[in-house]
């Protein structure tokens, strides 16, 4: 949100922190507020919208308007710079019985009142009849469905026709005319948003294009670029900062730009993917309780909403697996196994392939490409890595090769798996450095281990190698730090202090 001057919110969904978080960044909170409407019935409820499933209200009503200056006093209270004024024009849904002026009487008295708490700091959501009356009460006016519009009731996205597109293009000219800034609220899919934003300035007002439940980040003069990558983990099986994910994969994935969002799934719900903020999905477990109904049920109904890598241990779900590129064999299969052939793009910094247990016994399925694959003993042919157009799967061990006193290698390469193979898209990545622009090189050296003795002819000092071989040889600014106890007469090695003393210096 930081890059906006003004924001909207659900003043229920937001806590004080995350509120006053915003103002410390001088951004405007207006907070949203429903004139016309309730979803509660009570006793100024008149009749229904059966789009919505909410009640209408009756402007004139003394309740009413005494309801929502209280609403709005509470607001300011809490610290909102402003207010978002919505279903305005829910009057007009009346049956003609009901006084259509006497409702816009009390709809000008209420933004009045309104007016008069917030400093005038409103957004009006339509209302065009009454905007020469409004216009010393509010600065600005948004109104949606300029050239799409969302029907709640089956979750579809229509264009509008030209004529609704003209006259709405009539309301919103004339509402610029007196004073008023407007802004255009738009729904449409993910990948339709951007065109339809750059429709909405070409006619001369500020776009916002979402989805017509506004549950995920819109499209503005300022294009959200993707970044985040869901990671969901289980605290109750591994805390997160001894997942091979984050301790293996995190730094990569930073290093091309992304950011990784770990979801705790034992205290939060998988979230709803937003394709606006998030940029893929990766899933990284090496133990077989990871996978319970819950995150395979939200993996699978994420497929081919952003791209998915696989991991390790992989999940027990057919339809996750064929869409990944793989399926069961389901005919025996007996080692010794041998590597097959992997993608030249795919090989690490491991020299030899892994040791090859009992694998996953796996044929590539159809439409997908072969990543890694293994040889049986019969011959038999088994996929352990696979690509499809719904991301990657690599199984264990063909990741990361462990071996005792040599540390561990990457047995693929971890920007390749997340680039060719999971296929996350090349963005502006922070190039961090310095303030004037050069790149600094900083050195420190410890002090432990000063008088250590090494390995060396003559048997030296640690330090006096450290100083030959490296401070004197490479001539790099660099600090270090010597503990006083090592050197010092009467210290640790007070025979050898006058030496040890000479060195440091």
């Amino acid at each position: 949100m930081t890059f906006y001057s003004r924001v909207v919110v659900q003043p229920q969904s937001i806590t004080p922190h995350e509120l006053n978080w915003l103002k410390e960044r001088n951004i405007s909170v207006y907070a949203y507020l429903s004139v016309g409407e309730s979803f509660t019935e009570n006793e100024s409820s008149v009749a229904k919208n059966p789009h919505w499933n909410s009640h209408i209200a009756d402007l004139t009503a003394e309740h009413w308007q005494q309801h929502l200056q209280k609403q709005a006093r509470e607001l300011q209270q809490r610290g909102f710079n402003g207010l978002f004024l919505d279903t305005l024009d829910s009057y007009q849904l009346l049956k003609p019985d009901y006084d259509k002026a006497a409702q816009q009487v009390g709809l000008v008295n209420i933004i009045k009142g309104l007016s008069s708490t917030f400093n005038k700091h409103l957004i009006l959501n339509r209302g065009f009849e009454l905007l020469p009356q409004l216009n010393d009460y509010a600065s600005d006016l948004v109104a949606e469905g300029l050239f799409s519009h969302f029907n709640p009731v089956d979750n579809s996205y229509k264009l509008t026709t030209e004529n609704d597109q003209a006259w709405l293009n009539e309301k919103l000219h004339k509402a610029q005319s007196v004073g008023f800034n407007v802004q255009v609220i738009d729904y449409a899919k993910p990948q339709q948003r951007l065109a339809m934003a750059k429709q909405i300035i070409a006619q001369g007002y500020a776009p916002w294009v979402t989805d017509g439940h506004l549950q995920t980040w819109g499209t503005s003069n300022i294009r959200p670029v993707p970044r985040r990558i869901l990671i969901p983990y289980n605290s109750n099986v591994k805390p997160l900062i001894y997942t091979t994910v984050h301790l293996k994969l995190a730094t990569m994935i930073e290093y091309l730009g992304y950011i990784p969002d770990y979801i705790d799934m034992a205290n939060t719900p998988l979230p709803k993917v937003d394709t606006s903020l998030h940029a893929g999905i990766i899933s990284w477990t090496t133990s077989d309780q990871f996978y319970n109904a819950q995150v395979i049920e939200w993996l699978e109904s994420n497929l081919g909403v952003v791209p998915q890598l696989v991991l390790g241990e992989l999940p027990p779900s057919n339809k996750l697996l064929e869409s990944l590129g793989v399926e069961p064999f389901n005919l025996p299969s007996n080692g010794p196994y041998k590597l097959a052939a992997m993608a030249s793009w795919l090989k690490g910094e491991s020299t030899t392939a892994p040791a090859i247990v009992k694998p996953y016994l796996l044929t590539l399925a159809e439409n997908a490409q072969s990543l890694i694959s293994i040889h049986a003993e019969d011959g038999t042919t088994l996929t352990q890595g696979s690509k499809t157009k719904y991301g990657a799967l690599i199984a264990a061990p063909w990741l990361i090769d462990t071996l005792p006193m040599e540390g561990s290698n990457w047995v693929v390469d971890p920007k390749a798996v997340l680039t060719k193979a999971m296929g996350l898209a090349p963005i502006l990545a922070p190039d961090t450095t310095t303030l004037s622009g050069r790149r600094m090189l900083t050195l420190h050296i410890d002090g432990d281990g000063f008088t250590s003795i090494a390995h060396f002819a003559g048997k030296p000092y640690a330090a006096e190698v450290v100083r030959d071989e490296v401070i004197k040889k490479y001539k790099l600014p660099l600090t270090s730090s010597i503990i006083q106890a090592d050197i010092e007469p009467n210290g640790l090695h007070g025979a050898d202090s006058p030496k040890l003393e000479k060195i440091a210096k």
